[in-house]
């Protein structure tokens, strides 16, 4: 199983990792449970999902953790689409989300 990025996910993820080092630990767990259950999350729409990842840094609960969005249709790949800070945005917009992967899968 592949797992790819999108470039709106590597500039949000920098941007996080810089206020959170701890990030980056979370991260590679968060690889590895794709790896074996790329459909990990809750769904939110046919094959997109969000999944919680832990915030190390700062223990105030789920309502401080990040979230992560992953996009499963692509043969035999997983799409990290978004990752943002619960504490900094309660929700992205489904409309956003479908933005971006039709961005990255017109390539």
């Amino acid at each position: 199983m592949n797992i790819k990025i999108t470039s709106i996910f590597k500039k949000e993820f920098k941007k996080l990792l810089k206020k959170d080092k701890n990030l980056l630990i979370e991260y590679e767990d968060l690889l590895d449970d794709l790896e074996s259950n790329p459909t990990k999350g809750i769904k939110i729409s046919d094959n997109t999902y969000k999944i919680r990842i832990k915030n190390r840094s700062n223990n105030r609960g789920k309502s401080s953790s990040y979230r992560v969005i992953t996009y499963t249709k692509i043969k035999e790949t997983i799409l990290l689409v978004s990752i943002y800070s619960k504490n900094n945005t309660s929700n992205i917009n489904d409309n956003k989300i479908d933005e971006i992967i039709r961005e990255y899968t017109s390539k």
